[in-house]
């Protein structure tokens, strides 16, 4: 199934209203769709999300504090590789 397949397949009592921030209404889609889906998967447990999250766009980049290590590990490796002192 596309994605733009998955909202038109969405009952019209379920799909979000349009708001001010679109973006809004499609994090309510995609919430309502793996909701639906875990239903399906798990026996008709349906399991929850957090979309009530701050929505990050392009050019940021979601950052969670647990895995800030890594990732400056991992972006630190990568100039090295760039520059040629790696």
């Amino acid at each position: 199934m596309r994605p733009n397949e998955a909202s038109r397949s969405m009952p019209q009592s379920r799909t979000p209203s349009s708001s001010v921030d679109p973006w809004e209404d499609v994090v309510a889609a995609t919430q309502e769709s793996m909701a639906q889906a875990s239903e399906l998967v798990l026996g008709g447990f349906r399991l929850r999300t957090d979309g009530d999250k701050k929505i990050v766009k392009y050019p940021d980049r979601y950052v969670d504090d647990r895995g800030a290590t890594m990732w400056n590990r991992v972006m630190k490796l990568l100039k090295e590789l760039e520059s040629g002192t790696a």
